[in-house]
């Protein structure tokens, strides 16, 4: 894959987190909530808040990048086993239709069945290997392709949620020392919606990437 294309999928991906519905649906609302309060005048930024505000996101974040953290390695774990499962099955389809296995690597486990693939079409062609049988073949080297695939997204769609949590925690441990100095200015009004709107994303592409990685869509 090249890099303009793995730029690409990138792109696309942090789109689809940025327009998920639950992000888009909170962040309005929270906005609407802190128009009122700032045109109200019911928004009191004091210090001690602020401060409680960046203390108790920073640590949150850490925990929470422990725990997809560890949801990631057991569920790419399981995905792993379940791919050498699906690729043990198919080595012994092959080595049961008499075809070459030796020396197959998992990693190139579907070029090598591509290659014996073509082998036994050839074969059937002129009439010495049945077509039944290649069918399965076929169904088989599917079933690794859709599989490897699901692994893959769910280890590149993990990206966004570990790139959120780390630029809230970053966000809000920098914002800690300026505490006294922005809670007499305006800026304190930005550095409390933006904190917002940082832990909203992050909540919400975490509850994304759960569900994804429990039921794939492909």
């Amino acid at each position: 894959m090249t890099k303009k294309k793995k730029s690409s999928n990138f792109i696309k991906l942090l789109k689809s987190y940025l327009g998920y519905k639950y992000f888009y649906i909170t962040s309005v609302s929270i906005l609407i909530i802190y128009l009122f309060f700032y045109l109200f005048n019911l928004l009191q930024l004091k210090k001690e808040m602020l401060l409680w505000l960046f203390s108790t996101t920073s640590q949150s974040m850490a925990a929470l990048f422990a725990v997809v953290g560890m949801f990631a390695v057991f569920r790419l774990h399981a995905l792993e086993a379940e791919l050498n499962d699906y690729r043990n099955v198919l080595k012994n389809k092959f080595r049961d239709a008499n075809l070459d296995v030796d020396g197959w690597r998992y990693k190139e486990i579907l070029r090598n069945a591509g290659k014996q693939l073509k082998i036994a079409q050839k074969r059937h062609r002129r009439g010495d290997f049945p077509l039944p049988i290649i069918k399965d073949l076929k169904c088989r080297i599917d079933e690794i392709s859709v599989s490897e695939k699901i692994k893959n997204g769910v280890l590149y769609s993990m990206l966004i949620p570990m790139a959120a949590i780390l630029i809230t925690f970053l966000f809000s441990i920098f914002s800690i020392p300026l505490t006294e100095t922005i809670s007499i200015n305006f800026s304190r009004y930005t550095f409390f919606l933006t904190t917002t709107i940082l832990v909203t994303f992050s909540l919400t592409s975490i509850y994304k990437f759960f569900k994804f990685s429990m039921n794939p869509e492909w």
